[in-house]
């Protein structure tokens, strides 16, 4: 997937890649041979910066080949690898979602798919090892899923305001605060839902829990009102994923 090379080319190596370390990544029943040490270790440093592409397919296609990677490898051999994804999350924390926020979007599809690659795993070490880990990122996800969704309320208000006055709309719809709200959401959700092992007791969690809940009376009740065009769909996708 060298820069080098036609992006068909790149995206069919990397698919190619993915689909590889899916069945030859660990030697198992079946599998008569397994990826190499050597290429394992490059492929390692690779792939996280490659799910960081300007092309969005090649990066979408390198977070799942992270994520089949972790689930394999974290936390036994790749033990550094949720450090560094925290710190790519927080180094790309958007400034304002409005700008150009791709590579915060990227970073933070590759910590959705590793958390739900660790969740599905069911052995008891396997558990206690995501209840230690998902809960780590609890905060920064609040920070991120906050920047966007303080966007897309700013927006909706001024939408509704200038739809109740009669005046100009708002020119451009947030697409990118959109989509960094909906992807925080899923993160949050899965933290939540699958990151404790007693979540009413976990007083780290109640912030979020509150926030949700806010955010889901807000947008339904901006719903309610059938704003025109982009800023209904925005107000029922906010709500739907936060139901």
């Amino acid at each position: 997937a060298s820069p080098g090379l036609d992006p068909q080319t790149r995206w069919l190596a990397v698919t190619y890649l993915k689909n590889q370390v899916g069945r030859f990544w660990q030697r198992r029943s079946g599998i008569p041979h397994e990826i190499l040490a050597e290429e394992k270790t490059a492929i390692r440093n690779g792939c996280l910066p490659l799910s960081l592409d300007t092309d969005e397919k090649i990066a979408m296609q390198s977070a799942l080949v992270v994520a089949r990677i972790v689930r394999f490898d974290y936390p036994r051999i790749w033990t550094d690898i949720m450090p560094m994804i925290a710190q790519a999350v927080e180094q790309n924390m958007p400034a304002h979602p409005l700008g150009d926020n791709t590579a915060g979007i990227q970073v933070t599809r590759v910590l959705h798919y590793c958390l739900k690659e660790l969740s599905t795993k069911r052995l008891l070490q396997d558990r206690k090892a995501f209840f230690q880990v998902a809960p780590s990122f609890l905060s920064l996800m609040l920070q991120f899923w906050t920047i966007h969704h303080d966007a897309l309320c700013a927006y909706l208000t001024q939408t509704a305001a200038a739809h109740r006055q009669g005046t100009v709309l708002p020119a451009t719809a947030p697409e990118g605060a959109l989509r960094g709200f909906i992807l925080a959401t899923k993160v949050l959700r899965r933290i939540l839902v699958l990151g404790f092992a007693r979540l009413h007791s976990e007083v780290i969690a109640l912030p979020v829990l509150s926030a949700t809940v806010q955010a889901f009376d807000y947008f339904h009740s901006m719903f309610a009102l059938g704003l025109p065009g982009a800023a209904e769909t925005i107000a029922s996708r906010s709500a739907y994923f936060l139901g």
